[in-house]
């Protein structure tokens, strides 16, 4: 194989001149290079914003499609002969092998009426009188359905709970409970497309306390069983916004966040992306570009003779 300086004496180039080639030659591609990856860059954030409105309206319409399944299992329930003519037992045992496995968000159905339990699908149902959200709820007169929690409850764990008023035989008012799966709703929530996005589901109530969510922004505390922030500050929450592009003072990252609030619950769904991990693909395209970069310099040095050394 020809020598480069062979080459060049061939086609009259000087080593210095095609040195000096090859040098412009070469910024003008990482030139290029840098500043395509900046403008795809914008369009990929533009982009992902996009998708991640759209999956939060989705998610949304998932939580209000779930909640809507919850309370038409338990008006189901209250409109059950069963129910209607006192016969808890066949109740339970219809609620146990069939009903919970209808609607696969509900960990647990109880229904007590003056602080006894007729029916529960839970083995551990006499734990719930010791509870102390449940025994609130039962010290009530529960006289329309209404959502508690979240909470720890000893019978279902961290739960969120449908409360409605059940009429039993002979003129009298139980209270009917449908403890909920939080675990199991939130991963009901994301689309089957959700891989097109890059980011982190937080569920928060009201008054934007952390409802569930997963690391990094949020975790769990076995000690007070509830959901904490983790490398997130929660004053990002106090301003109206639905979506932003914002630092994060935890962790300096920059984030994209998209806010949606869901009518039932009165909660908030708050998608957080890492524009980090979204331009990652695109990071990777200036390292390579880098390297082909330096291995032709390498290329160069590797020749025996000092070819451009005059």
């Amino acid at each position: 194989m020809l020598q480069i300086s062979q080459i060049l004496k061939k086609m009259r180039i000087t080593p210095k001149i095609f040195l000096l080639t090859f040098i412009c030659f070469e910024s003008l591609t990482l030139l290029m290079a840098f500043s395509f990856i900046r403008h795809s860059s914008g369009i990929l954030v533009d982009t992902q914003m996009k998708y991640a409105q759209q999956t939060l309206q989705k998610s949304n319409r998932f939580l209000d499609m779930n909640l809507q399944n919850v309370k038409l299992t338990m008006s189901t329930i209250i409109n059950d002969n069963r129910l209607l003519n006192g016969e808890y037992k066949q109740l339970e045992s219809w609620m146990t092998t069939s009903l919970i496995y209808l609607t696969p968000i509900i960990s647990n159905i109880h229904l007590i009426n003056d602080r006894t339990i007729l029916a529960s699908t839970s083995p551990h149902s006499w734990d719930l009188l010791k509870d102390s959200v449940a025994g609130q709820i039962l010290a009530n007169d529960t006289t329309e359905a209404t959502w508690i929690g979240p909470y720890y409850s000893k019978v279902s764990g961290y739960t969120l709970t449908y409360v409605t008023p059940a009429k039993l035989p002979d003129g009298q008012t139980g209270t009917l409970l449908a403890d909920i799966n939080l675990d199991n709703l939130y991963y009901a929530l994301f689309p089957d497309d959700s891989t097109d996005v890059t980011g982190n589901l937080m569920l928060l109530d009201k008054e934007q306390n952390p409802v569930f969510g997963s690391a990094p922004y949020m975790k769990y505390d076995y000690i007070k069983n509830q959901f904490q922030f983790s490398q997130f500050d929660q004053s990002l929450l106090h301003y109206n916004w639905v979506q932003m592009e914002t630092a994060n003072p935890v962790t300096l990252d920059d984030l994209v966040l998209t806010r949606g609030f869901n009518s039932i619950l009165e909660w908030q769904l708050l998608l957080v992306m890492n524009k980090s991990e979204l331009l990652a693909p695109l990071e990777q395209s200036i390292h390579y570009s880098l390297m082909l970069v330096i291995l032709s310099f390498l290329q160069l040095s590797a020749e025996r003779r000092p070819w451009w050394g005059g």
